[in-house]
């Protein structure tokens, strides 16, 4: 059974190209680079972001020839000349070529050791000198309490032949362990509750592959980081910038470890404070010398969105409850005139020359100074996201308001769609009729007359969420 393909907005290399500056690297500039993708399937994750960075060069490789050939019958229908699709195995990737970015989500924990080590050889011998790896696995010990939900499914589906069937089979447990875990007597717990019910609303193509698949392997960070080792790899962060060690380090971590120098051995301890389940890794050449303080001068070439609103006073509310709150004019003045940017990304250089006007007597070294700290402080809170380029879309409605060229196509097929963040979102089937139609040739009141007052509300949701371009 096919996986369904959609777009991880963590791997997108303008992403990864952010956290290799932040962290001292030199990474390849997004817009001009080569960028592989193991085990890609149709090819949903590199699809927009071909379309997006057409001076880059894009590789979908996965042994599944029926899903290679219909990400080959998308590039075409969009007439994407860089990207290719490769129907090989890991171990027939040639070891001269060169990736600046090699992207493997959702392969590594569910593939045999063999092609595991195949796959740390491929970074090893195709990672440029700056090249950054995304990697994502299963993580310990977050994923012992959950073994135990997978091996339940696969014992009541194990008579079945088909995929169907198992999934069929694997549904029917699920119905009767959440009925099952609302009884007094039941460990399941709530946590596991959660989990189950959220795979009773995944298609079978999610199941079958996450939860039954043969071979299903969770790690250690410290075991999975001495395999990277061996192949001359370093830790270069977590995709995931709130879960790193930044800022962000838990209690339940013994002092010295907390107190030390040693990135690894603190994430590992993060791990275990946090129960943690799941990591999506970055690795890059053990030769790469890294700086661990944070590189605060990256924030100068970057477009800066920010997702913090102001409160009362000093203080700034997130998403999820993030607050952050300083007494500093300056910081202060940096976060509320980024919020008043939210709805599209500004330049860095623009948000400081204003910080600049606002603040007419401050020193323009310390205000510098001020505003790239509060800046990468917001972004390790999630406050804040860091682009290292313009973004493609706009944020107002135009007379003749057109869709991103892949979000068109997508609306034509499925109902999700990526946007020009590169999120995975859900369209209704009004949005995806009201999409079809954004091709830029019709004025808005020509749409509302075809489809009805809801074009207004939607065309500015639309705007809200990344959809349109110039």
């Amino acid at each position: 059974m096919p996986y369904l393909s959609y777009a991880i907005r963590q791997t997108h290399v303008a992403s990864l190209e952010v956290m290799g500056r932040v962290f001292g690297m030199q990474p390849a500039d997004c817009r001009r680079c080569r960028v592989l993708e193991i085990g890609g399937a149709s090819g949903g994750n590199l699809l927009p972001m071909a379309a997006a960075l057409p001076q880059s060069e894009f590789i979908c490789l996965d042994p599944a020839a029926r899903q290679i050939e219909e990400g080959r019958r998308h590039a075409a229908a969009l007439r994407l000349k860089n990207l290719r699709f490769r129907a090989e195995t890991i171990e027939a990737l040639g070891r001269h070529e060169r990736f600046d970015y090699i992207i493997c989500h959702g392969v590594f924990s569910w593939v045999r050791q063999p092609v595991q080590d195949a796959i740390f050889r491929a970074l090893q011998a195709c990672l440029t000198p700056n090249g950054i790896a995304f990697i994502s696995y299963k993580a310990l010990p977050g994923w012992h309490a959950y073994r135990a939900l997978r091996e339940v499914l696969i014992r009541h589906s194990a008579r079945e032949s088909t995929p169907e069937g198992k999934a069929l089979r694997a549904r029917e447990m699920l119905a009767l362990l959440e009925t099952a875990a609302q009884e007094p007597r039941s460990k399941w717990g709530p946590h596991l509750l959660a989990e189950i019910r959220e795979l009773r609303t995944s298609d079978d193509a999610y199941l079958l592959h996450d939860q039954l698949e043969d071979h299903n392997e969770a790690f250690y960070f410290g075991d999975f980081m001495a395999r990277a080792h061996r192949h001359g790899l370093q830790y270069l962060s977590e995709a995931d910038v709130h879960t790193m060690y930044i800022g962000n380090v838990p209690p339940g971590i013994p002092r010295e470890v907390a107190a030390g120098d040693d990135v690894e051995a603190i994430e590992q301890y993060i791990d275990f404070a946090l129960n943690r389940l799941f990591r999506q890794t970055l690795l890059c050449r053990d030769s790469v010398v890294l700086n661990r303080m944070a590189a605060r001068e990256a924030v100068d070439a970057c477009h800066i969105q920010s997702f913090l609103v102001p409160e009362s006073g000093n203080a700034f509310r997130g998403p999820g409850g993030l607050g952050m709150t300083t007494a500093d004019p300056i910081a202060r003045e940096t976060l509320a005139l980024l919020a008043h940017h939210s709805q599209f990304p500004v330049s860095a250089e623009a948000a400081l020359a204003e910080l600049l006007r606002r603040i007419p007597n401050a020193d323009a070294k310390a205000a510098r100074a001020t505003f790239r700290r509060i800046v990468l402080q917001a972004f390790f809170a999630t406050g804040i996201r860091l682009y290292p380029i313009a973004p493609a879309y706009v944020a107002a409605l135009s007379v003749r308001p057109q869709a991103i060229a892949s979000v068109r196509y997508e609306a034509s097929y499925r109902p999700v769609v990526t946007n020009g963040r590169h999120e995975p979102l859900m369209l209704n089937e009004f949005e995806r009729k009201l999409v079809l139609k954004l091709d830029g040739t019709k004025q808005v009141g020509e749409l509302v007359r075809d489809l009805g007052d809801e074009v207004r509300p939607t065309l500015e949701r639309f705007a809200a969420n990344a959809f349109l371009c110039a």
